[in-house]
């Protein structure tokens, strides 16, 4: 069975980090799969000339992060290496989280919108009670 959680939060200026600890600071991502490090991306918005600006930061990640663009082309990010980002962009976390950003033109208006698909209950159907492996013959 999979069950869709859906997370927002609201982004501030500076570093927004997300994962999976639930710690002071830090946007907490309910991740019952188990993907997600405690301390997963780092969400930087800053102001510039034009608006405000979003960039995005993989934190060492053991399932990898993934940016994918509006045309559609997914690119795995590097630890530690800073990427711009913007509303169009679709952020994957492993296999089973999505993240949105809707980026306002003022700062309280910018939201991190977060979709995680978790499996619930066992990948595979039990075993048929009565089947065992090897034989015995005791008798």
């Amino acid at each position: 069975m999979l069950i869709t959680l859906q997370q927002k939060y609201p982004l501030k200026m500076g570093s927004n980090k997300v994962g999976r600890r639930k710690q002071k600071g830090l946007l907490y991502l309910d991740d019952g799969n188990k993907e997600i490090s405690g301390e997963r991306i780092d969400l930087r918005m800053t102001r510039g000339p034009e608006g405000l600006r979003l960039s995005i930061v993989d934190l060492g990640s053991m399932n990898g992060t993934y940016v994918r663009s509006p045309e559609g082309v997914e690119k795995k990010l590097e630890p530690g290496v800073e990427v711009e980002i913007n509303a169009t962009h679709i952020v994957r976390l492993g296999r089973s989280v999505k993240c949105k950003v809707k980026l306002g033109r003022v700062i309280h208006n910018s939201e991190l919108d977060i979709k995680s698909t978790i499996r619930h209950g066992p990948a595979t159907s039990p075993r048929k009670a009565g089947n065992h492996h090897g034989s015995s013959s005791g008798e």
